[in-house]
């Protein structure tokens, strides 16, 4: 796992915790500080032996450039870790909210951990503040890679300071601009962030995607190279998104290559099911009954059976023959 850096862990701690109460951290370890007021911020801190008013924080945070350098400064028990890590929070929020104009990357990757989080659970009320701040992570990283380095090794620099896994975020999000009919934006993300994700086969997917709601055969172009590239580079997750997208988006013959390389990739009754709603889905698109109903009743016998295809099933010979015979056609 790659080692998180400045509040990242703690945040990711608070996220484990909201998906399950039963996580057990110490309260204090996830503790939403956004809600305390900071005169009991700093009485926490007098606490723990630290003195502080907003005037003396101040001039301590000039000694240094970020809520890291400023518990270095501040903290010298070293055998004290859980005294530490508890002052640094306290540190962090303060800094946070009273020196708002001395933005530090750790506590810019906090507040898009912290925007991030409330989009995915539904509580973002402004969309704008979200799209602001991936303006923002654009920018650092375009000029980051302008010193320090290749595109993708800033982009995981970057990341290590955020709890949320930002590479499979950016393509969520794409992901619900393009269902949103919103391909201009999707576009707009997908250009600023693409020379930085490391696996650019998903996100070239999102750009056939895009393509396709436009007139012309881009998006089967990029398909097919994708389909190529799989063929070398298996993901039968990414091949199964691909069927999925065809079943609405794509000609029959594409439609049908796609499924025949998904097919040997298929292990449970779990893969087959899925494979084998997409086909029947896709014969409801064209109006095809007759055929939908075969694949149904193929989808029928499976009922009951063990979670994982016997060697000697023959489910998956009898759906290949029946796409070599013209069942998709």
């Amino acid at each position: 796992m790659t080692e998180l850096k400045g509040k990242a862990l703690f945040n990711l701690l608070k996220i484990n915790a909201m998906d399950d109460p039963r996580f057990g951290e110490t309260s204090w370890r996830v503790e939403e500080l956004r809600a305390v007021e900071i005169s009991t911020l700093f009485e926490r801190l007098k606490k723990k032996g630290i003195v502080l008013d907003e005037k003396s924080f101040a001039l301590y945070a000039e000694e240094g450039d970020s809520p890291e350098d400023l518990i270095a400064c501040l903290w010298d028990d070293e055998e004290d870790l859980e005294g530490h890590d508890q002052v640094y929070l306290i540190l962090f929020e303060l800094w946070r909210r009273l020196l708002p104009k001395k933005q530090t990357l750790s506590v810019f990757c906090d507040e898009l951990d912290w925007l991030i989080d409330l989009y995915d659970r539904g509580e973002l009320e402004d969309e704008e503040q979200l799209q602001n701040v991936l303006s923002l992570l654009e920018d650092i990283l375009d000029d980051a890679s302008d010193q320090e380095g290749s595109p993708q090794e800033v982009f995981i620099e970057v990341s290590r300071y955020c709890a949320h896994d930002l590479e499979s975020f950016i393509y969520d999000f794409i992901t619900d601009q393009i269902e949103a009919e919103d391909e201009t934006y999707a576009s707009e993300l997908l250009d600023d962030f693409y020379d930085y994700i490391t696996d650019k086969k998903w996100f070239d997917f999102l750009r056939a995607r895009i393509f396709s709601f436009a007139e012309g055969d881009e998006a089967e172009v990029l398909i097919e190279r994708l389909l190529e590239q799989l063929k070398e580079e298996p993901c039968q997750e990414l091949l199964m998104e691909i069927i999925a997208n065809l079943v609405h988006h794509g000609h029959t013959a594409l439609f049908r290559r796609a499924v025949k390389q998904a097919l040997p990739q298929i292990k449970t009754e779990k893969e087959l099911a899925e494979l084998l709603t997409f086909v029947a889905d896709f014969y409801r698109c064209l109006d095809r009954e007759e055929k939908e109903q075969q694949i149904v009743k193929l989808i029928q016998e499976r009922v009951n059976k063990p979670a994982h295809l016997h060697p000697k099933d023959d489910i998956l010979h009898r759906f290949t023959d029946l796409l070599e015979n013209g069942m998709i056609d």
